[in-house]
């Protein structure tokens, strides 16, 4: 998972992005096809089908970062296609001055992110001690896939109707 950290950064940021420009559809499409790859590769690169070897947790691991990786590169295409992203500034390091919001602001969603990948590490660790055989993490790793993928549904259905439903009131109300 570390080795993803950068695309996994990417990813929020993209998702944010859009959230940002009040697009919820791109991120949910995007955030679909990630976890459907990942969903398709899990089993495919824990047990070894057809010319993919077997590679147990590893290829969870394996599998995950692929996604990872893959939903980087479509935020990025998919930010520099609608002006959201300039490939020129990608590079340059930002002032502290314009970082320092986004730090304080951002702690706080730091903090959840810290709590809640602790919890799921140490429950990815339980079930791997479980089972040896790669079986049961197998199972643990395509439930955490769809129970993100539903979050993230969750995530963009609160986020239309905070948008559709202060709107709707207005327009009724006028």
């Amino acid at each position: 998972r570390g080795l993803t950290f950068i695309p996994a950064v990417v990813a929020t940021v993209g998702f944010s992005a859009f959230r940002g420009t009040m697009d919820v559809v791109t991120p949910l499409k995007i955030t679909f096809f990630t976890q459907m790859l990942n969903v398709i590769m899990d089993p495919l690169l824990i047990f070894g089908v057809g010319p993919f070897a077997a590679m147990g947790v590893t290829g969870a691991a394996v599998a995950t970062a692929m996604s990872e990786v893959a939903g980087s590169i479509t935020y990025t295409i998919m930010m520099v296609k609608r002006g959201l992203l300039a490939i020129t500034g990608i590079m340059r390091i930002p002032t502290w001055k314009s970082l320092q919001p986004l730090l304080i602001g951002g702690a706080s969603v730091q903090l959840r992110s810290l709590a809640l990948n602790v919890g799921l590490l140490s429950i990815s660790r339980a079930t791997l001690t479980m089972d040896p055989s790669g079986t049961a993490a197998a199972a643990h790793a395509i439930t955490l896939n769809l129970w993100q993928l539903v979050g993230v549904v969750l995530l963009a259905l609160s986020t239309t109707a905070t948008i559709i439903i202060p709107e709707r009131l207005n327009s009724a109300g006028a």
